[in-house]
């Protein structure tokens, strides 16, 4: 009774499915095979643009026998009537011959792409030069057709714009002036990538010319501009005379990020009288990281030595003949000079207390002795003198993990009234931090 009454609905729903599957075996057999290399690039050929489209963007994964005519046909398609297909087989075109390097058409494939980059539409160049960048191929108007497909608005033809910038060195001024004024650009994809070409890249064209351009963005450009110009200078650029007055000058920049830029670039010149005059002057800066940056910058150059240090200790003991062995202890038994070192962090004088600072700061670093010579350093970072404090935040710099324990001290100095000392222990500090994340 019960299979009686179910019988019409069953019998309906095995016709429906047998009727269905007949459909599916029409539609298949009238639309070609998309299940294979050979389907898909039958479907290269058909009337409707957008199946044209999806077989171009599936060609890019084929690897094996069926690549050599894969590639022949995204070959034809770069001369297809829609742009977007001419695109999508520009790109699937390099990922192919990327995952196929032995196929007869690689060189045809590669002059085409070169070819594609002179298309009437931006975003078929754009995609030319993605595709010539899968192959580890340049030519002539890829730099422009990148920048192009970075400006466009497909977000993911501008992603791999950007690694096409990325990898191009820039070798004409027009170039480099593009380039800085993509910095400008508010999508944070298209100025990531600009600065990245800038300052990873680094530049293909004379000094002179770069110099010439970059020292009118550091003058005129925005914020933006202005600071990736200063760090060019230091990088990318021939260590001149002129370059160094540009970095000189960019030091006392309204923007502190401009200013942070020239103090690291200035490390270049730190052997220089003059730049290290206006390092020196740096560490004065209302902004922390520049007061920091200019420290280190200084340190580049020229860290002071164990004779310097030790000239200091024996020009404060000047006058007190009773511990003039103790520069001779520094030079010939750190181990026991040490404890006459920290005993000094406490006299009267403060010169002293700043050389003897130093002076801990060049012995080596031993063991168990390293502990009462970083608390006894912890503790002159509280001194009243500011010379004092600042020659005790750098020897601390020089334990490495082992001054872990002045972290909190030297975050407490980072806010010291006096600039030059506050500069030190952030440099110190940073320092710290990277030790302690290797």
């Amino acid at each position: 009774m019960k299979l009686r009454m179910y019988l019409p609905v069953v019998v309906v729903t095995v016709c429906t499915l047998v009727l269905g599957a007949v459909g599916l075996l029409r539609l298949g057999s009238e639309s070609g095979d998309t299940t294979t290399v050979a389907g898909l690039i039958r479907q290269l050929e058909d009337d409707l643009s957008n199946r044209r489209r999806e077989a171009a963007t599936a060609l890019g994964q084929v690897v094996g026998p069926g690549a050599e005519g894969a590639a022949k046909g995204l070959i034809a398609r770069l001369r297809d009537v829609d742009a977007q297909v001419r695109a999508r087989s520009a790109r699937s075109l390099g990922s192919l011959l990327a995952l196929n390097s032995a196929v007869t058409v690689f060189d045809d494939a590669a002059t085409a792409l070169s070819t594609a980059l002179s298309d009437p539409e931006p975003a078929v160049r754009a995609s030319a030069a993605v595709g010539l960048r899968s192959i580890g191929r340049e030519a002539e108007g890829m730099f422009e057709a990148a920048v192009e497909g970075l400006q466009g608005d497909d977000g993911s033809l501008q992603i791999e714009s950007a690694a096409v910038l990325s990898t191009l060195a820039i070798r004409k001024p027009d170039d480099l002036r593009k380039t800085l004024a993509l910095l400008e650009d508010p999508a944070p994809v298209v100025h990531r990538a600009a600065r990245q070409a800038l300052i990873r890249r680094g530049l293909s064209l004379a000094p002179e010319v770069a110099l010439g351009v970059l020292a009118i963005a550091l003058r005129s450009g925005p914020p933006a501009v202005r600071e990736v110009a200063a760090t060019m200078l230091g990088r990318a650029v021939v260590r001149v005379s002129a370059t160094r007055d540009l970095l000189m000058t960019a030091l006392n920049d309204r923007d502190a990020s401009v200013r942070l830029a020239a103090a690291a670039a200035m490390g270049a010149f730190a052997e220089d009288t003059l730049a290290r005059l206006a390092l020196r002057l740096a560490t004065d800066d209302p902004d922390l990281r520049v007061r920091a940056t200019a420290s280190a910058s200084l340190a580049v150059g020229r860290r002071a030595s164990k004779a310097e240090a030790l000239a200091d200790l024996k020009i404060a003991l000047r006058h007190d003949p009773a511990r003039t062995g103790l520069v001779e202890a520094v030079e010939s038994d750190p181990d026991r000079a040490s404890p006459r070192l920290i005993d000094a962090l406490t006299d009267r004088d403060a010169d002293l207390r700043a050389a003897a600072a130093r002076c801990l700061g060049e012995l080596p670093r031993r063991g168990a002795q390293t502990k009462p010579i970083v608390d006894a350093l912890i503790l002159a970072l509280s001194d009243r003198d500011p010379y004092v404090r600042r020659a005790s935040a750098a020897a601390l710099a020089r334990y490495g993990p082992a001054a872990a324990l002045a972290a909190e001290s030297l975050k407490r100095a980072t806010r010291d009234a006096d600039r030059a000392v506050s500069g030190q222990a952030f440099l110190t500090l940073q320092g710290l931090d990277e030790t302690r994340t290797r």
